[in-house]
């Protein structure tokens, strides 16, 4: 089953915005949550230094952020269950919500659990872990992986951290690209992107500008 999670992890990045598996439950089941909690959507405020700016440098970076937030909204959609699934009206432990459907040869099941501190989720197909996220409760820190189903080997991650006078930062990584978001809270920031390992591209900026560098095409630029 190796190239399942290639193929769907190829077709979130590169379609960058997916329904998931979103929906209701079958309505008839019972437990703490029959609904399912969804995964924070922690969308990315675009800058104001580059929402409609039309430098090119700016306008790369800022289509980052889109893509960035599309998908991070489709990501949530895998921790929903879908109509049809079957909860389990007696679950494993109290604090868990397990719902469980099929979709041909395969057998899915989604795992919600709850602390007063974080959440967590975790998404198996014929009982190998697909997905799994983490996040604290109050929304400061999170993380969301895909993972080569057999091999167990991390595909992709998805990161996310606040911190002081409203500054966030983000990472998402594969095995062939990496982006770094870093806003602070006085309206400046950084964008980072690798590929292979490698800087192809970064953007700083502040209230009153901004310089880019692109590395793949050796062009650059400030405002």
């Amino acid at each position: 089953m190796r190239s399942f999670s290639r193929y769907l992890l190829a077709g979130l990045l590169m379609l960058g915005l997916m329904t998931g598996c979103g929906g209701d439950d079958d309505g008839g089941s019972t437990g703490s949550n029959p609904q399912g909690s969804e995964l924070s959507q922690l969308q990315l405020t675009m800058p104001t230094a580059l929402s409609g700016n039309n430098d090119p440098g700016a306008q790369v970076a800022a289509g980052f952020i889109t893509q960035f937030n599309a998908l991070a909204e489709s990501f949530r959609g895998y921790f929903t269950p879908p109509s049809g699934a079957i909860k389990e009206s007696v679950p494993t432990l109290a604090s868990d919500d397990i719902w469980t459907w099929t979709q041909g040869s395969q057998t899915w099941v989604l795992t919600y659990q709850e602390s007063a501190s974080n959440r967590q989720w975790t998404l198996k197909v014929n009982n190998e872990t697909l997905m799994e996220a983490y996040e604290l409760t109050d929304g400061s820190y999170g993380y969301f992986n895909i993972y080569d189903l057999s091999a167990d080997e991390l595909i992709f991650h998805w990161e996310w951290q606040t911190g002081p006078a409203n500054s966030i930062s983000y990472l998402m990584e594969s095995d062939y690209m990496k982006l770094t978001v870093d806003v602070n809270g006085n309206g400046s920031g950084t964008i980072n992107y690798y590929e292979s390992n490698t800087l192809a591209f970064e953007c700083n900026w502040t209230t009153s500008g901004g310089s880019w560098t692109d590395y793949r095409t050796n062009d650059g630029g400030n405002w």
